[in-house]
């Protein structure tokens, strides 16, 4: 049995309000009743992310005074991330060695992530997937080459003349990573994918869709820290449009906020030039051809 100033004592530790007070009493109760399934419900949802997509131009960085290694060191220091998703594979991110075409690794990327000590994830498959995916696609384009030559050449041309156009007009790093270079390279891929069939299409599906699983992991694993994705240009606009639809990650406008930061320097016009040797192929196509994991 419980006594009225015992009940009295219980009431007023779990309320604040005496016994005598039956109105009050309910009223508290029922505020923190109703307050609850908030608190709770602010418990259960993470905070989101800002998420960086900044392009990277493998050997083109060279002849891109607008974006070369020192631009983009400047880029990534300004960003300040606490979290990168990088475009290597997770044997090159545990060695920290990557093939050739990647020069802006070893240079600038690997040596930022080991002085600032960012959380870093690899954006690329691991084995045997990542194999699978490059196998696929190299046999799928060898076969395309020698059983449509003609079209081969004409794909290899528009590769050309893309990024030609693109070396003309990428006179600040906004540019790289602006809505022009995006509908120009996407209506590149565009092209190589009708031409040369399904399985290449399907290669560069699943690439991106890794990467962009890669972004969600990291970002459930750090929710609320900024996140900077650092993928090949020619992979900038799928990610972008993918990441669009996730609903825990902010996609920062990745032109707006360089013209914002004025991070880099114009270069003179005739500064910008177009090679066309083999590191610059994106992944994963580029991977088809070193074979690298």
């Amino acid at each position: 049995m419980t006594y009225p100033h015992r009940r009295s004592a219980v009431l007023h530790r779990a309320t604040g309000t005496c016994w005598r007070r039956p109105a009050a009493v309910a009223a508290a109760v029922l505020a923190a009743w109703s307050a609850a399934p908030a608190r709770v419900t602010a418990q259960q949802t993470p905070p989101r992310s800002d998420v960086f997509v900044l392009a990277t131009l493998y050997g083109r960085h060279a002849s891109t005074p607008a974006y070369d290694h020192d631009v983009l060191r400047r880029i990534i220091t300004r960003i300040a991330p606490e979290v990168v998703v990088l475009d290597v594979s997770p044997r090159e991110l545990r060695e920290q060695a990557v093939v050739p075409s990647k020069r802006e690794y070893p240079q600038v990327i690997f040596p930022l992530v080991r002085e600032h000590r960012y959380r870093a994830y690899a954006g690329e498959p691991d084995e045997p997937e990542f194999s699978a995916i490059v196998g696929r696609l190299g046999r799928a384009l060898a076969g395309f080459r020698a059983d449509h030559p003609a079209l081969a050449t004409a794909d290899r041309a528009y590769e050309d003349a893309t990024f030609g156009a693109l070396a003309a007009v990428w006179r600040t790093p906004a540019d790289v990573n602006g809505a022009l270079t995006d509908r120009l390279v996407t209506a590149r891929r565009a092209y190589q994918d009708h031409v040369a069939g399904p399985v290449v299409a399907e290669a560069w599906r699943l690439w991106n869709e890794h990467a962009v699983a890669v972004v969600r992991r990291a970002q459930r694993e750090h929710p609320g820290r900024r996140i900077l994705v650092l993928i090949g240009v020619e992979n900038a606009a799928s990610l972008r449009g993918a990441l669009q639809h996730v609903p825990e990650v902010r996609i920062v406008d990745m032109e707006s906020w360089l013209r914002a930061h004025d991070v880099g320097a114009a270069p003179p016009p005739s500064a910008a030039r177009m090679d066309g040797a083999s590191d610059h192929e994106p992944a994963p196509e580029r991977r088809s051809r070193d074979g690298a994991s």
